[in-house]
């Protein structure tokens, strides 16, 4: 059953995957910068770390591409079966009569 909590949460998750997207590319550009741009290149530490954050980031886009159609589904369902109405600048809900 869809409930306005789970979809609280999903809308947070979703907000924190995407942040920590953005924080992952940074981290792939100072390995690109710092261990493939200076003298030792192919330093095996740099490639290790390079392919880590790239399975972050495929793990990432797996989770967006879940919890983003997901939740516009839950919320279709909710407004459709129960008389709610979800706000998502506060990520309130209140119960219409």
């Amino acid at each position: 059953m869809y409930t306005p909590l789970s979809i609280t949460i999903s809308c947070a998750i979703g907000i924190l995957a995407f942040l920590s997207m953005g924080l992952n590319f940074t981290v792939i550009g100072v390995i690109k910068h710092g261990g493939f741009a200076s003298k030792q290149r192919g330093n095996p530490i740099y490639i290790i770390a390079l392919a880590n954050m790239l399975g972050d980031v495929f793990q990432l886009c797996l989770i967006l591409g879940y919890i983003v159609p997901s939740t516009f589904v839950q919320v279709s369902r909710i407004t459709r079966s129960k008389s709610y109405i979800l706000e998502f600048r506060t990520l309130s809900t209140t119960r219409t009569q």
